[in-house]
């Protein structure tokens, strides 16, 4: 079991074993004035410099994919004929799932990924981030088995449980996997890698639904009585990335320091840094271990702390908001699109072939994207991108309105500009903020409470929206677009007062402006500075 937290009987150990205060000044300044140079490099010149960093920046980030298939494959699995015969009632010549069955396993993931983010916040301050990763990975792992084997149940009521039951337990393990994953990768890459690196997470996702997609299509052709164990199987797959991703990768050299582990800091930065290991080692000291001693951050540190002073609660506030931008832009909508498509009467073959076609061009826009970051600010890409979407839901609200056969089409391609748009700007953007708003001291449970906030308001929207477009609902169809259009409003001018630009300040940076309470649209620029270029 990790040791505690040092307290203040401890702080000298922290003092005899850092750089002497005056020195570790002298050198932050000098690893700023490095990493400010480094930032207006281009990024494959970054990833150049820095191989180690970005391998394992890049492996961290492609758990995205698990991610990504699990959530398409929970809303997907029920179409499966084999499934819906074991886990639904007779109806008439068919099968159908009992509607409650469906709204309890939409909800399970995100809820479970809810609990997983908060516990994981905490697990990883306590036990650090490495040991949270593996728990985290190994618990979903297993957890997937509750729901390979739920239909060996004896009622439909005891499966329906069992699989809710395993799919609750696996999203509370993957609650703690996303949030100590994206605590890692913000803790140690250097600024010009971490933007693009966190903005990953967007297009990983995607392609971690196309998987799905494609091994959902593949049971629906092959009808088999258990054909559906095939999609649950793959998820152990999937699985191995982080597991083995755990298995190579050190200790945050970050969390190591704030214990005073000061030789087995210096070890994770020579697996992590090779041959700029030193830089490393000194960066991560002069970022982390003076603001530590400064904040009297060697203290026990509770989710408390994220709203006590005015700077963590305008930082925890900017978060959550980043965290909930894509329920905001329409992506719970977006993610039903096939199926919306089908209430409105496109063929269910077309609707599917209008899905993929969406999910393929984001994932283009999304990598896209992810030079994009490197060389545009996370605000601009936000906003703008934000504006268009909400012009693209009103146009779709609109052409709801009217029933004609050219409505379905324009529907369609609506959608998929909807999500073509997000993936080149709020999307990326909203991982990148989500990332890199926090405070060092915070940031383990800023992420906890940023993926809490994700995954809330990711199982809200599951719960309601099909009650919004169903045709034994509210059939509102199309005209499900105005209320997308209210909200990516809403997010724009959200975006536009609340939401700083980070591109190219190292954390100390970051730190000064928050606690100066610079403005969200000047907070780039120097104190005295009078031009303000881009919104």
């Amino acid at each position: 079991m990790a040791e505690p937290a040092p307290v203040d009987g401890d702080r000298k150990s922290l003092y005899e074993s850092a750089t002497p205060v005056t020195e570790l000044s002298t050198q932050q300044s000098t690893d700023q004035q490095g990493e400010e140079g480094a930032t207006n490099q281009k990024l494959w010149q970054s990833v150049k410099q820095n191989p180690r960093l970005a391998i394992c920046g890049f492996s961290l980030a492609a758990s995205a994919l698990l991610y990504g298939y699990e959530v398409v494959f929970v809303g997907s699995i029920a179409a499966l004929p084999a499934f819906k015969q074991n886990f639904g009632t007779k109806d008439g010549d068919d099968y159908i799932v009992p509607s409650v069955w469906l709204s309890l396993w939409a909800v399970s993931g995100p809820l479970g990924t809810a609990i997983g983010s908060l516990l994981g916040g905490w697990a990883q301050d306590r036990f650090g981030r490495r040991w949270t990763l593996g728990v985290a990975a190994v618990w979903q792992a297993a957890t997937i088995t509750i729901c390979f084997l739920s239909d060996e149940a004896d009622s439909i009521e005891t499966r329906g449980g069992a699989y809710f039951a395993g799919k609750l337990a696996q999203g509370i393990g993957m609650g703690g996997l996303l949030s100590s994953m994206q605590t890692y990768m913000s803790e140690i890459l250097p600024t010009s890698l971490r933007g693009p690196t966190l903005s990953l997470g967007a297009p990983l996702f995607l392609l971690g639904q196309f998987v799905g997609s494609l091994v959902i299509k593949a049971g629906v052709e092959l009808n088999a009585r258990n054909s559906y164990r095939i999609p649950i199987a793959m998820q152990w797959v999937l699985s191995l990335i982080p597991f083995a991703v755990t298995i190579f990768l050190p200790e945050s050299p970050v969390w190591l320091m704030r214990r005073s582990k000061w030789e087995d800091a210096q070890a994770a930065c020579r697996r992590l840094g090779g041959a700029q290991s030193d830089a490393l080692f000194n960066r991560l000291k002069a970022e982390s271990v003076q603001r530590e001693l400064d904040s009297m951050a060697a203290k026990e540190i509770s989710y408390l702390d994220l709203f006590r002073r005015r700077a963590d609660l305008r930082r925890s506030a900017i978060i959550v908001f980043a965290n909930l931008i894509p329920e905001f832009f329409g992506l719970p909508l977006l993610g039903h699109s096939s199926y919306l498509l089908e209430v409105i009467g496109m063929d269910a073959g077309k609707a599917t072939t209008y899905f993929i076609g969406g999910v393929v061009a984001s994932i283009i826009t999304n990598f896209i994207a992810f030079w994009l970051m490197s060389r545009v600010g996370r605000r601009p890409m936000l906003i703008y991108s934000l504006a268009v979407i909400t012009i693209l839901w009103i146009t779709i609200g609109i052409v709801g309105c009217f029933n004609s056969s050219g409505g379905e089409i324009y529907t369609a391609v609506g959608l998929i500009l909807v999500i073509t748009i997000a993936g080149l700007g709020a999307w990326p953007a909203s991982y990148a903020i989500g990332g890199e708003t926090s405070s060092l001291r915070l940031r383990a449970k800023s992420q906890g409470l940023g993926w809490f906030a994700n995954s809330a308001g990711s199982a809200v929207f599951s719960a309601f929206l099909p009650y919004l477009y169903n045709s034994d609902a509210a059939n509102l169809k199309g005209k499900t677009g105005f209320l997308f259009c209210a909200l990516s409003a809403i997010a724009c001018v959200s975006a536009y007062l609340f939401v700083p630009d980070l591109k190219g300040l190292t954390p100390a940076q970051a730190d000064e402006r928050f606690e100066s309470g610079q403005s969200a649209r000047n907070f780039r620029k120097q104190q005295g500075d009078v031009e303000v270029t881009g919104p």
